[in-house]
């Protein structure tokens, strides 16, 4: 049964029935996630708050402008952002794979036991700077904020804000122009925001003098 709906519903229940399993849903595309758009408010953003209900399903909805034209390249984050409220769900957007791992093992270990959705570009499965060290792997936790290590902070005239994998395209243009007094910041969490996290990644740039946030745009 092609039915998002019913697939992602048997998800939710078989999580609150083995609360400590791993329960994943991917989309094929993030768009497809409109199909289960009932469960998503009813019970996954929402169920806490009315029953005490608690799920840490996980939904994994690719996202990015790719080529696959307007109906597959959004999954859209607007209003998964608009459903967020009273630490009821995570949302990510990792941009690394260790990012990425460490945030489905945090999901695993930590007792919030919350509903986690990640958004996944399919083209960063085989982007070459999507990269990550084996010891990227075996040390360390999710960051929900990483900050630039590629630039001098004291030569930083402008930190640019970003998430996913529009920062890749950021970098390679930056290179290719040679421009060496801009900074870019990734957001890997955005719900909850991670208001410390940002001001300590914003520390070392005390000469910045703009801020601003770099948002991709929709291309067929």
């Amino acid at each position: 049964l092609l039915s998002e709906y019913a697939a992602m519903g048997f998800e939710y229940g078989y999580s609150l029935a083995r609360p400590d399993a791993l329960v994943m849903w991917e989309a094929q595309f993030g768009d497809f996630v409109n199909g289960a758009a009932t469960i998503v408010d009813e019970f996954i953003s929402s169920a806490e708050q009315k029953w005490g209900q608690t799920s840490g399903v996980t939904l994994l909805l690719p996202h990015g402008y790719e080529g696959q034209g307007p109906d597959h390249s959004s999954a859209r984050i607007e209003r998964f952002l608009q459903l967020c409220a009273q630490n009821n769900m995570t949302v990510a957007v990792p941009t690394t794979p260790a990012n990425y791992f460490h945030l489905l093992r945090w999901q695993v270990h930590n007792p919030h036991h919350k509903p986690l959705i990640v958004f996944t570009p399919k083209s960063m499965l085989r982007l070459k700077a999507a990269a990550s060290k084996a010891e990227d792997f075996t040390s360390g936790g999710f960051q929900p904020v990483i900050g630039d290590t590629s630039v001098e902070p004291e030569a930083v005239r402008k930190v640019v804000f970003c998430s996913g994998k529009v920062y890749y395209d950021l970098i390679a243009e930056r290179d290719r122009r040679k421009v060496t007094d801009i900074a870019f910041i990734r957001i890997e969490r955005l719900y909850p925001l991670p208001g410390a996290e940002l001001q300590e990644a914003l520390a070392p740039y005390t000469k910045a003098q703009k801020f601003v946030w770099a948002q991709e745009i929709g291309r067929a």
